[in-house]
C-alpha cells in the first residue's frame, strides 16, 4: 500500500506519518519517505533578489509577516512575464521530476508512506506563478498520484496550525495554500480530507479506518 499525506505546515504530517508507520509495521515492514521539493537552480537565480528584500535571509520560515506580504507583491510584478515565469517552473518541474524519480520504485512487501510529495510542490509553484491547472507539467505529475492507493489531505484551521508552529512567516502564508490544496484534494478519486483541529489521536484513528 502507498499512502501519501498532505496539508499545510502545523497540520501535523510528520508526527501522524510516523504513527501510521508503526501500525503498518505490526504486519509488514513499512518505509517512510520525504519527498518535498528541494529547489537548486532556480533558488541560485532567486535567492540574490530574494536577500535584498528580506531582513533575515533567502528563507520563507525567516520572513516576518510583513515581509511575506511585501515579497508576495514583488513577486507577482516579476512574475507577470509569462515567458521567464514558464521556462523557470519548466526547470522547477524537470529538478523535481529527478529527485522523485525513485518513488514510487517497487518495493517488495513494503508499505510505503510519502510526507509531502506532487500535491506539495504543485501549490507551492501555484503560488509562486498563479493558476497553473492547465501546465502539461502539471498534469503529468498528478497522474503519478493514481498510482497512490490513499490521497490524505489533513485538513486543519490556518490559526491552530500557525499557533502550533514557530517558524511560519504569517496565517496568510497558510491561507493562501489551504485554499489551494482544498481545490485539488476534491478532484482525486483517490483523496481523502481528514481534519485534525483537535485530539491527534481521533485523527490517527480516522486515517487508520481509512486504509
Amino acid at each position: 500500500m502507498i499512502i501519501y499525506l498532505t496539508g499545510i505546515d502545523g497540520s501535523g504530517k510528520s508526527t501522524i506519518a510516523k504513527e501510521i508507520k508503526k501500525k503498518l509495521s505490526t504486519n509488514t515492514s513499512c518505509e517512510l519517505v520525504w519527498a518535498r521539493y528541494e529547489p537548486k537552480f532556480v533558488k541560485m537565480i532567486i535567492t540574490p533578489f530574494k536577500k535584498k528584500h528580506i531582513s533575515k535571509g533567502s528563507d520563507y520560515n525567516s520572513m516576518s509577516a510583513k515581509e511575506y506580504s511585501q515579497w508576495n507583491q514583488r513577486k507577482k510584478k516579476f512574475t507577470k512575464n509569462k515567458l521567464l515565469s514558464r521556462v523557470l517552473f519548466f526547470i522547477q518541474y524537470l529538478e523535481y521530476s529527478y529527485q522523485i524519480r525513485n518513488i514510487l520504485r517497487k518495493r517488495n512487501n513494503t508499505n510505503l508512506i510519502i510526507d509531502r510529495y506532487v500535491l506539495d510542490f504543485i501549490i507551492d509553484q501555484t503560488i509562486n506563478y498563479g493558476n497553473i491547472e492547465d501546465s502539461i507539467w502539471v498534469k503529468i505529475l498528478l497522474k503519478k498520484l493514481k498510482k497512490i492507493d490513499k490521497v490524505i489531505f489533513i485538513d486543519v484551521d490556518e490559526t491552530k496550525a500557525f499557533s502550533r508552529k514557530n517558524d511560519i512567516p504569517s496565517i496568510e502564508y497558510l491561507t493562501d495554500r489551504r485554499i489551494i490544496y482544498s481545490k485539488y484534494i476534491k478532484k482525486l478519486t483517490n483523496g481523502y480530507i481528514i481534519e485534525n483541529n483537535g485530539n491527534i489521536s481521533n485523527t490517527i484513528d480516522s486515517i487508520n479506518n481509512i486504509i
